[in-house]
C-alpha cells in the first residue's frame, strides 16, 4: 500500500513505516498509546521513530480512521476505526478493557445540531468509564 492512500478527507502519503504502524493497529483489538505502539514496533526490530508514529496517528485522526479515548492522566489511546461512523466506548478504569456502545441516539442528536444551533463541522467526544465485571469480581474477592 506504499504510495498514496485515499480517505474521505483527502490523500495520505503512504510509506513503509506508516504501513507498519497501520498493521500494528489493525492487529490490536484494544486501545494503545503512542509509546506502546512505538515500543511494539521497535521490539519487532522495525526502525520507526516515535515522531513518525505521532505524525501517522495525527494523519489517521484527521482522516477519521481512529477512535480515540483520553485516560485520567490526559494520555490519549488509539484504536483503528472498524466502522464508517464514530463510535463510543465504555472503558474499564482498572484494566482498560473497552466495550463498544450503541450510541446512535447521541449521533442523531449531533446530526440535528447544525439545524438547531447554526453550528457546522461539529466534533464531539463522549467518554464513559466504569469497572468491568471481571475487575469488580477481583475487587470483591480481595475484600474478603
Amino acid at each position: 500500500m506504499v504510495g498514496e492512500y485515499a480517505t474521505s478527507t483527502g490523500m495520505l502519503r503512504w510509506t513503509r513505516q506508516r504501513e507498519l504502524i497501520m498493521s500494528a493497529l489493525d492487529e490490536r483489538r484494544d486501545f494503545t498509546t503512542v509509546q506502546e505502539l512505538h515500543a511494539r514496533l521497535r521490539g519487532e526490530g522495525h526502525r520507526v521513530g516515535i515522531s513518525t508514529v505521532y505524525r501517522t496517528l495525527a494523519e489517521l485522526e484527521r482522516a477519521q480512521c481512529l477512535d480515540i479515548i483520553r485516560q485520567d492522566t490526559g494520555e490519549r489511546r488509539f484504536q483503528l476505526r472498524r466502522s464508517p461512523r464514530h463510535r463510543h466506548h465504555l472503558i474499564c478504569r482498572v484494566c482498560g478493557d473497552s466495550t463498544v456502545l450503541d450510541a446512535d441516539i447521541v449521533e442523531e442528536w449531533i446530526d440535528i445540531l447544525p439545524r438547531t444551533t447554526g453550528f457546522t463541522d461539529i466534533r464531539h467526544t463522549l467518554e464513559l468509564d466504569g469497572v468491568c465485571t471481571r475487575c469488580r469480581a477481583q475487587q470483591d474477592e480481595r475484600a474478603f
